[in-house]
């Protein structure tokens, strides 16, 4: 169990973080909606090699990260645009432009699979970050289950706001207007970091189950 994982850990996590954490990173390794479940774990391993990436290190480095003109090497499971999006998305999230993302798409990547990678990344980042800051060792990554991604297009899912689809509050359905719900009682507003998922409910739900309940974004701190 994901317990187990910080058992020797100088600090504990929160206790009703592991329990939305842990489904959500065994999901890593299943068929998501776009990618395979072998693309998927193939994607969190390069978001991890992307901390420690000589090229990545060059083109931070760099002016411009165009000025840099080479590509990562792609994987058996994925090809390079995909891999070059999880490095950059990575390593210099704050540089990235609209060209990133177009450039993207038109390397092959479809819209919905650059924001199904967004939150492997981003779930892999929260797991490691959270493993990190206790002292234990990196979560162990979960095993590739076979099977095809579903590949359903969400009809609610639109360009206005952003570079990506998605789902305006007033269009939401099911599970997603639930969780924008949950966001708007909270806070007062849906955040556009969840609408940014949308496209790709899941991944909206994976990355954000156990977000919420880390970041602690209302009321007091607990003590423990």
């Amino acid at each position: 169990s994901m317990a187990s994982d910080f058992a020797d850990a100088p600090l504990a996590p929160l206790p009703a973080l592991l329990p939305t954490l842990a489904p959500a990173w065994q999901r890593l390794g299943q068929p998501g909606t776009w990618w395979s479940g072998a693309e998927r774990l193939a994607l969190a391993h390069e978001a991890r090699a992307a901390r420690d990436c000589a090229l990545c290190a060059q083109r931070k480095q760099a002016l411009s990260p165009y000025s840099i003109d080479q590509d990562h090497v792609a994987t058996r499971e994925l090809p390079t645009a995909a891999v070059d999006a999880v490095h950059r998305i990575t390593s210099d999230t704050g540089r990235l432009t609209v060209r990133f993302y177009r450039e993207a798409v038109a390397a092959g990547l479809l819209p919905e699979q650059v924001v199904e990678l967004t939150g492997v990344v981003a779930l892999v980042t929260l797991g490691d970050t959270l493993a990190r800051a206790c002292g234990a060792t990196p979560l162990p990554l979960p095993r590739a289950v076979a099977g095809k991604p579903s590949r359903v297009r969400l009809a609610g899912a639109r360009v206005d706001d952003a570079w990506v689809p998605m789902v305006h509050p007033d269009a939401a359905e099911g599970q997603l207007a639930l969780m924008y719900q949950g966001s708007k009682s909270l806070t007062g507003i849906v955040f556009n970091v969840m609408r940014a998922l949308s496209a790709v409910p899941e991944e909206s739900f994976g990355f954000f189950s156990p977000f919420l309940v880390s970041y602690q974004m209302v009321g007091e701190l607990p003590d423990e």
